[in-house]
């Protein structure tokens, strides 16, 4: 959670949700999820907190009380859409994780939710590993090493530190960026992080028969960009190609009855020209995670990120439309690209 939604939380809880969404006439949302487990794995660990079960139900039933849940279907009736008096919510989740299939399809299938999963190509199946989750048990295993049981100045080295220092070594492994993640790849090497034994015992991602099942009990699916990165790390040409491969190859493996792409980590900073070569893929949607915002393009929706705080659903959502509401004075709500 930023700085400014870390204040508006403090006074946030002592508004009426109805009344503010009835002010501002938003009646859709997009709640955002990763994972949701009781015992946070090494891969995610120090990137964000993870919701565990009983948390995320808890979340689900504030979210309930507000929205009426909403198959990702409604989006090809734009006129129901516009017609509808009641708030609703789609819900999705990003980086098809294991949990998806062993911790939130059984939470969801229980209490009759729709969602979207949303698929990183190279990481099916467990075939690879997104560069920040290596980052990630990489600070596990440093943080966990007894002191100068680690090649120190071969560490400080791939990282262009000075000299080791846990803290600073800590800091820089999580600093490293998509296009540097070949150091995350030698300092695996040099602390003996195994990274293809991590992703056959631990299986951080779904597997295409775990896909075919969610599809089955009518989930849907759409594509995250082929390997995750960061989309202002790539030229536009490059940012073109994780989309369109994305997409292309979810297409051919799975069929989906809807094509829907979401951005990784972000869309801020992404050129209009190459949002609208996203759509000339034609997918029926596409998804940021800004908050609640507005873009130019229709079917071109903002996410409400859920994990970024310990805040229970309802904090999060009355800071996030007190946020909207203090924006509007400034007319701010608009992305600009």
């Amino acid at each position: 959670m930023d700085r400014a939604r870390q204040i508006l939380s403090l006074v946030s809880p002592t508004l009426p949700l109805n009344l503010m969404i009835g002010a501002t006439g938003q009646k859709l949302i997009f709640p955002l999820y990763h994972a949701v487990s009781n015992q946070s794995p090494a891969h995610l660990r120090h990137l964000y907190r993870i919701k565990s079960s009983a948390e995320f139900e808890r979340d689900l039933d504030e979210i309930c009380k507000y929205f009426e849940p909403l198959s990702p279907e409604i989006l090809r009736a734009p006129g129901k859409l516009r017609k509808r008096k009641k708030p609703g919510f789609i819900l999705s989740f990003d980086d098809g994780l294991r949990e998806v299939a062993e911790v939130i399809e059984p939470i969801l299938s229980k209490k009759g939710i729709p969602a979207i999963f949303f698929l990183n190509n190279a990481f099916i199946d467990n075939r690879a590993m997104f560069f920040r989750y290596k980052a990630s048990v990489l600070c596990d295993i440093v943080q966990k090493a007894p002191e100068h049981s680690l090649p120190e100045t071969e560490i400080a080295n791939i990282l262009e530190l000075g000299s080791f220092d846990k803290h600073k070594v800590l800091a820089g492994i999580l600093n490293v960026r998509y296009l540097q993640k070949s150091r995350l790849d030698a300092l695996a090497d040099i602390t003996d992080f195994d990274i293809t034994r991590y992703l056959a015992e631990v299986r951080p991602y779904l597997t295409t028969p775990e896909i075919g099942d969610l599809q089955k009990k009518g989930y849907h699916i759409g594509a995250h960009s082929y390997d995750h990165p960061r989309f202002t790390d790539l030229n536009e040409e490059q940012m073109k190609f994780e989309v369109t491969a994305s997409l292309e190859d979810i297409e051919q493996r799975f069929s989906p009855p809807m094509k829907f792409f979401a951005f990784p980590f972000t869309d801020h900073g992404i050129p209009a020209r190459v949002i609208n070569a996203v759509f000339q893929n034609q997918p029926d949607a596409i998804f940021g995670s800004a908050g609640l915002k507005h873009e130019k393009q229709a079917f071109h929706f903002q996410r409400i990120p859920f994990e970024k705080s310990a805040h229970s659903a309802t904090v999060v959502l009355k800071t996030e439309y007190l946020y909207y509401m203090l924006k509007a004075m400034i007319g701010k709500n608009l992305v600009v690209r």
